[in-house]
């Protein structure tokens, strides 16, 4: 919320001797501000002073007070008084005077403030930017986890194929074990096939041989 103090009207005047010197304290909630002394003010000084308070939650009101400065005694309270907050907390601007009082309730002037107030804060988010990437319940980025579990199956798919990929190559040396092992077979019968061979013709000339004699 932003207060511009512009002034006094009518102040009563507390001086005995010359001309007053104003100035304005206002309290919200435990922030406490205080103008400028508006030397020789009067009863109509001009403070034009800007304060930025922090809103709270709950409270509506504020209140101000209007002193005049002595520099032989001590300060005099001029008047005293509220600041409703309801139609710059709905609207977001309000500018009126506010009636002073003493402290027997008589009156004791006004003084004039503007308020304004930003009404969308903490109700619209901000425009723009990029949403922050979603917490897992480790703290870490979602993205990460995603990433990680998608690393996971590549591997485990890697390792499938690898498997795969052994196992046709342990299949296709058993297959070229199996071929050699028939070859030596199909060799040993055509040695085993000649030798018999030779040992046919050496009986059948034995044969022969008994029969000429």
């Amino acid at each position: 919320m932003e207060i511009n103090v512009l002034g006094g009207r009518e102040l009563k005047d507390t001086e005995w001797f010359g001309t007053q010197d104003p100035y304005v304290i206002l309290q919200y909630g435990s922030q406490k501000f205080t103008t400028k002394t508006c030397k020789d003010g009067g009863e109509n000084p001009v403070f034009n002073d800007n304060f930025t308070p922090s809103l709270i939650e709950g409270v509506r009101e504020m209140s101000v007070e209007v002193w005049n400065e002595n520099s032989m005694r001590s300060d005099q309270c001029i008047g005293a008084g509220k600041v409703l907050l309801d139609k710059v907390l709905a609207s977001g601007y309000d500018d009126r005077s506010w009636p002073l009082k003493t402290k027997r309730g008589k009156d004791a002037g006004k003084v004039r403030l503007i308020l304004h107030c930003d009404t969308t804060v903490g109700i619209y988010p901000p425009q723009g930017g990029n949403a922050p990437a979603a917490q897992c319940e480790s703290g870490e980025p979602e993205t990460s986890e995603k990433t990680s579990s998608a690393s996971g199956i590549g591997s485990a798919i890697k390792k499938l194929v690898g498997g795969h990929r052994q196992g046709e190559q342990k299949q296709e040396g058993g297959h070229e074990q199996n071929e050699e092992h028939k070859a030596e077979e199909v060799e040993g019968a055509e040695e085993g096939g000649g030798e018999e061979e030779e040992d046919e013709e050496e009986s059948e000339s034995e044969e022969e041989e008994e029969d000429d004699e």
